[in-house]
């Protein structure tokens, strides 16, 4: 099964959203959204406040909140999203069909692979601090800088930022604030603030467990070797 093109339709949608889609002779064109409208990789999304939008493939529903800048591109074997900035919540369907695919999510921060799973990625802005949370299933995670992925599983999350500081993956206080929800008409959509500014508490909080940069560990190693040549 190959996604290349893949096709989204467009299930619901509030406030200030663009898609930039793709015409041979202009480039990206900007438009504003419409009800039941069908976008094809590649496209972007964008929201502005208060704004959020649910689309769907054949694969998969994604959630794109509020102040996005997500892009949705071209695909071969695998689908690739691209996020600038803000958070995508995505769920897949069709599991039995979908062997051997897999989505890629990247960011200024980090990348991931997901096979089958109900997840949500956020990327702030201004300093690039991110999380990835899972719910179902399993994502394997990796900061930019470093040679390892990280297994981040059901129930459990992941902070890293810009400075390539780590939190190791288990269930963190701001998850409880994660609005799953992607049924159209039910409750509401959006994410709370609440979980943002959990979010960042949850930061500072663990600041004492966050890794080094891989930086600062390789130039404690070069100091090692150093020190320990000269004895």
């Amino acid at each position: 099964m190959t996604f290349a093109n893949e096709v989204y339709s467009v299930l619901y949608f509030k406030g200030d959203v663009t898609a930039y889609t793709l015409n041979e002779k202009k480039g990206f064109v900007p438009s504003k959204v419409r009800e039941k409208q069908t976008l094809a990789t590649p496209f972007r999304i964008e929201t502005g406040s208060n704004s959020l939008i649910v689309i769907k493939s054949k694969s998969k529903t994604n959630k794109i909140d509020s102040k996005s800048k997500i892009d949705f591109m071209e695909t071969g074997k695998d689908a690739v999203v691209d996020v600038k900035y803000g958070s995508i919540l995505t769920r897949f369907i069709n599991k039995r069909k979908l062997k051997g695919y897999e989505m890629k999510i990247k960011s200024r921060t980090a990348a991931m692979g997901v096979r089958g799973t109900t997840f949500i990625y956020y990327s702030e802005p201004r300093t690039g601090k991110n999380f990835l949370a899972v719910d179902e299933g399993a994502v394997s995670y990796k900061g930019k800088n470093s040679n390892n992925e990280v297994g981040v599983n059901k129930k459990q999350s992941i902070i890293s930022n810009s400075d390539f500081k780590n939190l190791a993956p288990k269930d963190y206080a701001f998850q409880r604030h994660i609005n799953w929800e992607l049924e159209v008409g039910r409750n509401t959509l959006s994410q709370p603030e609440a979980l943002y500014e959990s979010f960042n508490r949850v930061w500072e909080e663990h600041k004492k467990d966050q890794e080094f940069t891989w930086q600062k560990r390789n130039k404690d190693m070069e100091n090692k070797w150093k020190s320990m040549s000269k004895n």
